[in-house]
């Protein structure tokens, strides 16, 4: 008897272990992908002294130096890339001599949460359309898309908030909302803007899943409790930092630096650059939308104008288009990958038809 109830758990275990080795192959071919794609960042220029990515100075501090000493207060907290790069710059800095080994530190971290956010885009696409092969032209796409290789391997952080946004998209795709309140206290060490956006994106999720009151219920208070779990993590964190306490709601008024609320978020739709994220992603996108579950859809469109204003509130002008990007941009690339797979079938049929 124990043998029978024994072999369906070995099998499971050892599918499992296929699935975990597969997923790890993948995550490892990205990640080259995304090292490539952020090697001009090492050798052909500094992002340090580029227009756009001047806040690069302020992260290759944080890992050379003690985040109290960085001038910017809400970029203290933003050290989950910082502290993955670090240890890698202490090992780099005594064998690299014509690279700079805290832009590889920092290359190197972010190019592990883009290649996981790929690996995340592989397996929600396959959960959604069944279809490896279009799922992993999905992720494909993503990491082609112009933000990739211009921002989040160029020495920023923006890659850890996007690898935030696309685990909270498979967590509750796979219905696992109690695994929230932990992704809300790593997105506290992410990236400030992480927590708006994510309880934004749930709480558009929830509404439009159409659970039962009873579910709907406890499916909010896991939200509530992200919540709760991001706001305790970014109030110790900013507070240890300071040296004194410090309410998440201070460290949003500290950003607030717009005097015209309703002309900066008309800056950030005019700005060329805010639309360069989005130049194919949008037009090839839309189409294919309705093939994705209507709770990512709401979700994003949610997300997106909770950016929109943030980047308002911020007058950050086309620097809106990375929040935003992080909440739509692996829905987008999946929409076009599906766009491709239709067509590519609608054409081989049609020759099928003509021989």
């Amino acid at each position: 008897m124990n043998g029978w109830a024994l072999a369906p758990i070995q099998v499971s275990r050892a599918t499992s272990m296929h699935r975990l080795r597969q997923y790890a192959l993948v995550w490892f071919l990205f990640f080259l992908a995304s090292s490539g794609l952020g090697y001009a960042a090492l050798k052909r220029y500094d992002p340090r002294r580029i227009d756009g990515l001047s806040d690069t100075a302020g992260y290759y501090q944080l890992v050379i130096s003690n985040p109290r000493s960085l001038g910017r207060e809400n970029m203290r907290g933003r050290l989950l890339v910082p502290f993955i790069a670090k240890p890698v710059y202490l090992v780099a800095r005594n064998y690299l001599k014509s690279i700079d080994p805290v832009l590889f530190g920092l290359l190197f971290a972010n190019s592990c949460f883009c290649a996981l956010t790929a690996t995340i885009l592989v397996s929600v696409g396959k959960r959604i359309l069944a279809d490896q092969a279009v799922a992993l032209l999905g992720a494909a796409l993503y990491l082609l898309s112009f933000a990739i290789p211009n921002f989040y391997v160029a020495g920023m952080v923006d890659s850890s908030e996007a690898c935030l946004m696309a685990a909270l998209t498979w967590l509750l795709l796979a219905d696992e909302w109690r695994w929230l309140p932990l992704l809300g206290l790593v997105g506290a060490l992410a990236k400030e803007t992480f927590l708006p956006l994510g309880a934004i994106f749930a709480l558009g999720w929830l509404f439009a899943a159409g659970f039962r009151q009873s579910v709907r219920q406890t499916r909010l208070g896991w939200v509530l409790i992200f919540i709760l779990a991001g706001s305790i993590g970014s109030t110790v964190l900013y507070s240890v930092l300071a040296g004194s306490l410090v309410w998440p709601w201070q460290v949003a008024v500290h950003l607030y630096v717009s005097d015209n609320f309703a002309r900066a978020l008309l800056k950030i739709l005019i700005t060329p650059g805010f639309w360069y994220f989005f130049a194919w992603l949008c037009p090839f996108g839309i189409w294919k939308l309705r093939s994705l579950p209507r709770p990512w859809l709401v979700a994003a469109a949610m997300g997106t104008v909770a950016a929109l204003l943030m980047g308002a509130w911020r007058d950050v002008g086309a620097n809106a288009a990375r929040p935003i990007f992080n909440v739509v941009g692996p829905l987008l690339s999946l929409s076009v990958a599906i766009l491709i797979a239709q067509t590519s079938e609608t054409l081989v049929k049609k020759r099928e038809s003509v021989s």
